[in-house]
């Protein structure tokens, strides 16, 4: 019985260890990764990430890049930093709040594999080149609020076939 125990009580602990996610800190936020979902929480901006020759300086852009499919960024958080997200080539979904003010530069370049892109209403400026070579991009839905976007935001997205505006933008 002890034996039994012992073993389930260690299998137990395995399996917690293996299934936890690692929370980590990048400023004011924190950030997890599990299953190739990255989530952001917090309160305020995102820092902006240096980006020295395309490659991405963001914490969670040096090692697990390849690994990041879907990006969640939560209720709180204001400000995407420049070169934030730059070639997470794999990345097809993202998701932002509603909080969201600004989309510094470079943020999404190259995420070759996003298909959509849904601006909330408050964001009033995309930074140079945000989108630039996302070259699988067919579609942006635009918010209501007057927006800043730069001209090469959506540089180089060839299969952008449609922009929706929910009321004005300028491009």
């Amino acid at each position: 019985m002890k034996k039994y125990f012992l073993f389930t009580s260690i299998l137990l602990f395995f399996i917690l260890f293996i299934s936890c996610e690692k929370v980590n800190k990048t400023g004011d936020l924190t950030w997890t990764l599990k299953n190739g979902t990255l989530t952001i929480s917090g309160q305020g901006a995102m820092p902006n990430y240096a980006d020295a020759y395309n490659t991405n300086d963001a914490p969670w852009g040096k090692n697990d890049r390849l690994n990041i499919t879907n990006i969640i960024i939560n209720e709180g958080i204001t400000n995407i930093g420049d070169n934030a997200f730059i070639n997470l080539i794999n990345v097809v979904a993202v998701s932002l709040p509603d909080t969201l003010t600004n989309i510094g530069k470079n943020s999404f370049k190259n995420c070759s594999g996003l298909t959509l892109i849904s601006i909330p209403n408050g964001v009033i400026n995309i930074g140079d080149s945000a989108f630039q070579g996302c070259n699988n991009l067919i579609q942006v839905i635009l918010s209501s609020s007057p927006l800043n976007i730069d001209k090469s935001a959506f540089e180089d997205c060839g299969k952008l076939i449609q922009k929706k505006t929910r009321r004005y933008a300028m491009v």
